[in-house]
């Protein structure tokens, strides 16, 4: 049998892309964010900046900071999802574990983050990649998004109009716009 696959230096190693569904990952797609995390340096950068402490354990704080941000980029929504990806072949290789943590360390790690100061880590190195990506841009394209939640009771702002969930019921729809420092987010009447 002859295989057809190509061979790819790639920032996880060399990897090979093969015509079969023999070694498919689910997440297969993540390898040029991977490359584009360790071009921007964002792994350093979180070493740099995340001060708070952790006593033991193999997995350090920037790391698991890092597959937080990963993991919500690839679509996990809950920490409880990422029991579903501890053997994804891609993080693996890249972080260079056997295994990624197990789902209740991304839980205690967040407890990690008591003050406001504890976070202005991750703040600090948001502003500075955004800060980096849009100054070399001739222009920016503002995505303005909007959400509808139902309310129940008299909130503030909530009407009855579009609501495909529960048609009829009051509903807040939030207007959210990504500018270069912040989520800004308001109501329309």
């Amino acid at each position: 049998m002859v295989n057809n696959y190509t061979t790819y230096s790639t920032s996880i190693g060399t990897i090979s892309i093969e015509s079969t569904l023999e070694h498919a990952t689910s997440f297969g797609g993540i390898l040029p964010l991977l490359d584009y995390v360790q071009k921007i340096q964002l792994k350093q950068k979180l070493d740099d900046r995340l001060t708070i402490g952790k006593q033991g354990g193999i997995f350090a704080l920037p790391n698991v900071a890092l597959i937080l941000i990963l993991g919500r980029i690839l679509g996990i929504e809950r920490i409880s999802h990422f029991e579903d990806v501890e053997n994804e072949i891609m993080l693996k290789r890249f972080f260079k574990w056997d295994k990624l943590p197990d789902y209740t360390t991304y839980y205690n790690d967040l407890n990690r983050f008591e003050k406001q100061e504890d976070i202005e880590g991750l703040a600090e190195t948001n502003k500075e990649l955004t800060k980096r990506i849009l100054s070399q841009q001739d222009r920016v394209i503002l995505d303005f998004d909007s959400s509808v939640y139902t309310v129940y009771g008299n909130q503030e702002g909530a009407e009855v109009g579009y609501n495909a969930s529960h048609p009829g019921k009051k509903a807040s729809i939030p207007y959210m716009c990504l500018k270069e420092e912040a989520v800004c987010v308001w109501t329309l009447p």
